[in-house]
């Protein structure tokens, strides 16, 4: 008989559990204004540079199906290694990541432009990038926004 109630117990459990589960994903996939979205850690690029990472993401007042492309140009100074990384979800498909190098350069910087699909009117775009020093843990976040088709540029400093 004990055996029994704990089986009906663990099902009890494993019943709400799964309906938090299922609540949880539905409040982070319903856009917070009348429109959908799409919105950051959706396949947006990390870079980790040495000892600094950037993360960068963008939120369109858009759906998905009119995103054409997101395009991150990153210019960072000429001696750093650099490695990059991506979420493998649908947004990422549409996401290129170019690297420019320049001498001199002292602090790193992002260009996102994000174009729609042919023929539709430009949307609104806030575009993230987060700075974080991996030694330290100290970070720093800066957004801009605009239109979808205007380079939104971020700077470190």
């Amino acid at each position: 008989m004990s055996h029994l109630v704990l089986l009906a117990v663990r099902r009890i459990w494993f019943v709400r559990l799964f309906a938090v589960c299922c609540a949880a994903l539905l409040a982070l996939g319903a856009p917070l204004t009348g429109h959908a979205t799409v919105t950051g850690c959706r396949g947006d690029p990390m870079l980790v540079l040495g000892h600094f990472a950037l993360q960068s993401s963008v939120d369109i007042a858009a759906d998905i199906e009119a995103v054409d492309r997101v395009e991150y140009v990153y210019y960072l100074p000429q001696d750093t290694n650099i490695a990059v990384f991506y979420d493998d979800t649908a947004l990422a498909a549409k996401e290129t990541v170019t690297i420019i190098r320049q001498p001199g350069l002292l602090n790193a910087r992002v260009v996102i432009t994000v174009s729609l699909k042919p023929g539709l009117a430009p949307v609104g775009v806030a575009a993230t990038t987060t700075f974080t020093n991996n030694n330290t843990g100290a970070s720093g976040t800066r957004t801009v926004s605009g239109l979808s088709g205007q380079p939104l540029t971020i700077a470190a400093r």
